[in-house]
């Protein structure tokens, strides 16, 4: 899904339209139409496809409704398949494929209209003791600073237009405070940035899920861990105005993410560090990491995206040559 659009505080359930401050909350009650078979609503968004972090929170959340506690989310594995319409809500099918001592493993299957338009496959863990280590978070200005300097003008937020239940800002590292915008990556054509890391502070907006329970936790940072991350597959290409190529479709594909075990809250800010290390094809593989306020890694994630463009030049050879056809008419 592209950044650049905004989310609403509109959500579609099957009785019409309600407004609400609590998005999440909303889309991860979802409602048991039989044994492992839900029905979830939908949030609007301006584009008028499905957030896909709304169908990987709804996805996992289905699949917790179907687990025991104690056993938390280790990874998970989404693909779109296809794009969805907010105008109507969503149904979700569990499928229980196995119930181990140590891991249960679920696939869901989310439909509109009898259409399949997503799938996740997740693994849960029961937690165990052994060896560990985390990646350890570099020194980025903390989410106060960069709240001041937006404020100041020094840096902007990641994209004003983003509503609850995501915040965003950027995230300069420290004693850089230089403009470091995805979007105008982006648009450069410097090849030296391509694949160059950035970073922003994200978190759940104005709601608040509860901290103690580890479904909401983790189903809330499965739907923001969709933001700001496919904009790196696309850094020192040209894109955009004033850049030598358009941006004509932009999907993403699949999405994995595993979580790290810790105690962390959804609620609070989370430094997602992200970049990408190939491009072909049309598609790019972005890689994000998630860290708490306080440095911890919490989570890991890799997105491949189509993003197909064109040549300005190829552009306005076309729009040039139709001007001659019509013209002679």
């Amino acid at each position: 899904m592209s950044a650049s659009d905004s989310t609403s505080d509109r959500i579609r359930t099957p009785n019409g339209d309600i407004e609400t401050t609590e998005i999440l909350k909303n889309l991860l009650n979802l409602e048991k139409i039989k044994e492992n078979v839900y029905r979830g609503n939908s949030q609007y968004t301006s584009w008028g496809r499905i957030f896909g972090g709304q169908l990987m929170a709804q996805g996992l959340m289905a699949s917790f409704n179907t687990v025991p506690d104690g056993y938390p989310c280790n990874a998970f594995h989404a693909q779109f398949l296809r794009s969805g319409s907010v105008e109507k809500p969503v149904v979700l099918t569990v499928e229980r494929v196995r119930n181990g001592r140590s891991f249960i493993n679920r696939s869901v299957d989310i439909s509109q209209d009898g259409e399949l338009i997503f799938r996740l496959s997740a693994s849960f863990h029961k937690i165990e003791i052994g060896v560990t280590h985390r990646t350890p978070m570099a020194e980025y200005e903390s989410p106060e600073t960069c709240a001041k300097l937006t404020e100041n003008g020094k840096i902007r937020h990641y994209d004003p237009r983003i509503k609850p239940p995501a915040a965003i800002m950027q995230a300069p590292r420290v004693g850089r405070i230089i403009d470091e915008n995805p979007f105008s990556l982006v648009g450069s054509n410097d090849k030296e940035i391509r694949g160059k890391p950035t970073a922003t502070w994200i978190r759940i907006g104005s709601e608040t899920l509860p901290q103690d329970n580890i479904k909401f936790q983790q189903c809330g940072i499965a739907y923001f861990s969709d933001w700001a991350l496919s904009p790196a597959g696309l850094y020192g290409h040209g894109i955009g105005k004033n850049g030598n190529r358009r941006l004509l479709q932009h999907a993403s594909l699949n999405h994995t993410m595993w979580f790290h075990p810790a105690k962390w809250n959804a609620n609070g800010w989370h430094l997602y560090r992200v970049y990408s290390p190939a491009a072909g094809s049309n598609r790019s593989l972005t890689a994000g990491t998630l860290f708490t306020e306080e440095g911890k890694h919490v989570a890991s994630v890799a997105q491949e995206t189509l993003q197909r463009t064109e040549d300005v030049k190829r552009i306005n050879t076309r729009r040039n040559r139709l001007k001659k056809q019509q013209s002679k008419l």
